[in-house]
């Protein structure tokens, strides 16, 4: 995906407007004839994300006010859809970085060290009712809230 995407997670974000098994079908039989272009293929088969404001800098800033204005930028708000890669969240919460849209529960641990520390109890009071929600609906703290978790979870378990 190197070639279509400057960054590879972005195309696991990208919804696929048909059915997996006719997308894969589509993609044996033209993925065979001269002048295929993967680009085209993607653009035509899959919905992409929005794009996320990762134009962030610091610009010299002292390092507390760095930290606390990045904040800002790490919050998404409640995905609330019905289509989509993420598993649907109630509540606004803080990803690990600038390119993720979905939250990883380890790293949501040191997240909230770091508001403490930053004060921003409001995020940290949004975070934590997110991370019960998983559990009790899923009855495990899932890896992440990308919604493929919940596909690797349930093969792993049939093993």
């Amino acid at each position: 995906m190197q070639e279509v995407f400057a960054d590879s997670k972005y195309f696991v974000d990208c919804i696929p407007n048909g059915s997996p098994a006719a997308i894969i079908s589509s993609y044996e039989q033209e993925k065979r004839y001269m002048g295929f272009n993967l680009k085209n293929f993607v653009t035509e088969h899959f919905v992409f994300p929005a794009e996320i404001d990762t134009h962030y800098t610091s610009a010299n800033k002292p390092i507390l006010q760095h930290l606390n204005d990045l904040w800002d930028t790490l919050t998404r708000k409640s995905n609330r859809l019905e289509e989509g890669t993420l598993i649907n969240l109630p509540y606004t919460y803080v990803v690990p970085g600038g390119r993720f849209r979905e939250v990883y529960y380890w790293d949501s641990y040191f997240t909230m060290l770091g508001l403490q520390v930053s004060k921003r109890a409001d995020l940290i009071e949004n975070m934590l009712p997110t991370l019960l929600i998983l559990l009790m609906r899923l009855a495990i703290s899932p890896m992440e809230t990308a919604a493929i978790i919940l596909v690797v979870r349930n093969r792993l378990f049939l093993r």
